[in-house]
């Protein structure tokens, strides 16, 4: 029986990704023990199952050596609130990690190790707010910008809309931050439609690095994440924090 050629490049495709996975951890076996260890106990306690989540960690893992922020705002917690909190422990600062399920939010302190009442860290629980952005569906936390951060995260809100996922709605707390406090770095999990935006929006004042995972074919050692960084400050800390 001959698979239809849409079956077979998405086949090919997957064991392509694994294959760069797993020459990546033999050539960082040291770097994936602690990374390894934080994914346990998430898949423990029910979340995180797919195959990307290790490499995902160990580049964001990168991402902070690279940049060094001293202040992170995260849209989405989960796995890489272990990874932010780890840094913030290690090189001071502090992190702000907001969700929409407070359960979640909860489940990612603790696993993170986050003590309640510990200022280096802020949680906050906000319902996702349903809009647009520029004529485009666009989901947030709806919250007020309020302070600068060096690195912002997003990967959250969920994008569901009256119980449909839209792959074409964008992340929209993004944008009111920058219009206030536009930070040093921009990392983004997925969300295409929200790279595509801030493409053009920061057309000008932002580099970016688009995530591989939007190309036909993966190489070794690619780049997971879209990374839009200020320009002028390429190395991460060459500009003042405002």
């Amino acid at each position: 029986m001959m698979w239809p050629f849409s079956r077979i490049g998405l086949w090919l495709r997957r064991r392509n990704i694994a294959a760069i996975h797993q020459r990546h951890r033999r050539l960082n076996t040291p770097a994936y023990a602690g990374i390894d260890e934080v994914l346990r106990k998430f898949r423990d306690a029910g979340g995180l199952r797919h195959d990307f989540q290790p490499y995902k960690l160990f580049q964001l893992q990168q991402i902070l050596v690279r940049f060094r922020p001293t202040s992170i705002l995260e849209y989405g917690s989960g796995s890489s609130t272990s990874v932010f909190a780890a840094h913030v422990r290690t090189h001071g600062g502090q992190l702000r990690s907001i969700d929409e399920s407070a359960a979640w939010l909860d489940n990612a302190r603790r696993l993170a190790g986050i003590e309640v009442g510990d200022s280096h860290f802020e949680l906050r629980n906000a319902d996702p707010v349903v809009g647009t952005l520029d004529g485009v569906p666009a989901v947030g936390y709806g919250l007020v910008p309020d302070r600068y951060f060096d690195l912002i995260f997003v990967d959250g809100p969920s994008l569901r809309i009256e119980g449909v996922k839209r792959k074409d709605a964008v992340n929209d707390d993004v944008f009111r931050q920058l219009r206030v406090f536009p930070p040093r770095v921009i990392v983004v999990d997925g969300r295409h439609a929200t790279v595509r935006a801030l493409e053009q929006a920061l057309r000008g004042r932002y580099d970016c690095t688009e995530t591989a995972l939007m190309g036909e074919r993966l190489a070794d050692d690619y780049e997971y994440f879209s990374i839009f960084t200020r320009i002028g400050d390429p190395a991460g800390h060459d500009l003042p924090s405002p």
